[in-house]
Parts: structure tokens; sequence; C-alpha cells
């Protein structure tokens, strides 16, 4: 008799379990996916037009550093489109590392496309290699460019998402062979972008100008990781998926569905420090170098 009363009770409080876990955590969580990808479909099916060149700043105030201009926003496809058909519409440059594969789009200079060699979707070794980045017009944009902003109400033309950059033929980024980029805006600057790759994960791009207009042109560098719509997450307590760096000598996290909550951006001035996007096992990040001025030449 004891052991049915212990069977019912057991019975009774599995039910209480699931029947808990059910309205507490697995509704929750498929109502909030269900608003997530509705979100996620309402921005592809709107269209965003590209970035002209020349951008628009703030204006200085006498006697303080001008400020950088504004930053130039990609365009957005109007519908996705199958990854391989988007990465065959643009020339490309070709990455092979022993840890990497993927190329590089001449067509605003981004590097988005990257797979990870070492690392499958699943344990079996046969199955692809893990997809890292993908280009815009893809179904989730993720990349990373760098570029140029003009101070204050300056104007002229920069290189943006939609400029050719030229390279040599054959080139091939490579560990031991880096692939130098460049474009002529027509008014006496020309840009230059060198992008270099080790054996592991570390990229690294650096960027020159040359000024031969009779003009003093002021440039800020600019780098950043891009991440359109909000990519399926593990969303467990103990899990960090998102935002986060070092900034002012401190940590900073910020999880993906805080962004969807808050809807507004967020500016922390900090000397040094590095800055990225991570999800459950991946994360992509960005660490600034140092800007020069060389024989007239801004690096």
């Amino acid at each position: 008799m004891t052991d049915n009363k212990n069977f019912i009770v057991a019975i009774v409080l599995s039910s209480l379990i699931i029947f808990g876990w059910q309205y507490f955590y697995a509704g929750p969580q498929a109502e909030r996916q269900r608003r997530l990808q509705e979100q996620q479909q309402q921005q592809t099916s709107q269209q965003v037009a590209p970035a002209q060149p020349g951008t628009t700043g703030v204006t200085p105030q006498p006697g303080a550093a001008p400020q950088p201009g504004t930053v130039p926003q990609p365009g957005l496809a109007e519908g996705a489109q199958p990854r391989e058909q988007v990465l065959q519409s643009s020339p490309r440059i070709p990455i092979d590392t022993p840890s990497l594969s993927g190329s590089i789009s001449l067509k605003g200079a981004q590097i988005d496309d990257l797979q990870l060699k070492r690392y499958h979707e699943t344990v079996d070794p046969s199955s692809p290699t893990i997809t890292l980045l993908s280009p815009m017009g893809t179904e989730q944009p993720y990349f990373v460019e760098s570029g140029w902003t003009m101070a204050g109400t300056a104007s002229g033309k920069l290189p943006n998402a939609q400029s050719q950059w030229q390279v040599a033929a054959g080139a091939k980024l490579t560990p031991e062979t880096p692939v130098k980029l460049s474009f002529d805006n027509g008014e006496g600057l020309v840009f230059h972008k060198t992008i270099g790759v080790d054996d592991n994960y570390m990229f690294t791009v650096k960027q020159e100008v040359e000024n031969k207009s009779a003009q003093p042109v002021t440039l800020f560098p600019y780098s950043r990781i891009m991440r359109v719509g909000q990519p399926k997450t593990a969303n467990f307590y103990i899990l960090h998926e998102g935002l986060l760096g070092v900034l002012g000598g401190a940590l900073q996290e910020v999880k993906y569905k805080h962004l969807m909550d808050e809807e507004q951006s967020k500016t922390t001035p900090s000397t040094g420090g590095w800055l990225g996007i991570t999800d459950k096992y991946w994360a992509v990040a960005l660490i600034p170098g140092r800007a020069e001025v060389i024989d007239g030449s801004f690096r």
C-alpha cells in the first residue's frame, strides 16, 4: 500500500513539474520566438536605400576638435537570397588558411564570407563546416567592415558598401600572402587597405589614405561588426549571447533580448579595449589599432 501511495505521489509531482515548465518556461519562450520571427520578417520586407558617397556629421564648435561624421549605413536587401547566389554576385578574394576558408567582397571590401574548417555542424566529420559570416542579401547578414568618415560638415566621395575596390589579379589571402586593395575617389584621395591573416583566426586590417589634392582633408577611420536580425540562441540563463566588450576598463555585456527591448543605441567612451558579438560557441571581436600621419598620408 505504501509503495502505491509513493507511486501516486511521484506521478502527481512529475505532472506538476511538467505543467510548471510548460507554463512558466516553454510557453513564454515559444511566444518570444514567434514575436522575434515576425520582427525579422518585417525587417527583411523593408527596403532601405544604399548609403550615398560622402557623409554629413556634427558641426564642430569653435576651439573644439572636429567630430567624426556619420558612419554610412549599408543598404538592406528587399528579400533574402540563397547564400551561394549572393556570393557569386560580386568579385571576391579567396581566403585559405589552416583554420579558415571563405572570401572578401571587393564590393565594399567587407569580410563577409567565413567558414571554420576545424568545426562542423554535428559530431559527424562529414557534416558541413560552421559558417560564421555571411554577406548582405542573405537570410542573416553578419560581416566585418572598415572605412572612413569626414569631419564636421565636410563632404567628399568616400568608399562605402557600394564601392568597387581594386586588387592585383589572382590575389589570394593566406597567412603568407596578405592582400592590398585600393580605391581612387577621383577627387585626389586614394584609399588603401591591406588585409592579413594568421594561421588561426586573427585578421589584421591596415588602412591608409593618400591625399594627392591641393586641399587638406580631415578623416576618421572606423571599423564595425554588422549583424542584421537576431540569430537563434540557446537563451540559457548562465550563458551570455549578444554584445560584449571591454570599454572604459570594464566588461560590458548586452543580451540580444535587451537590444530588442530597449531599441536604442549606447555610446561608451573608451581608450583602448575591444568589442564584439558572441553566440553560444562563436564570437567575432574588434581590437582597434592606432592612426598616424606619415609624409602627408593618414595611416
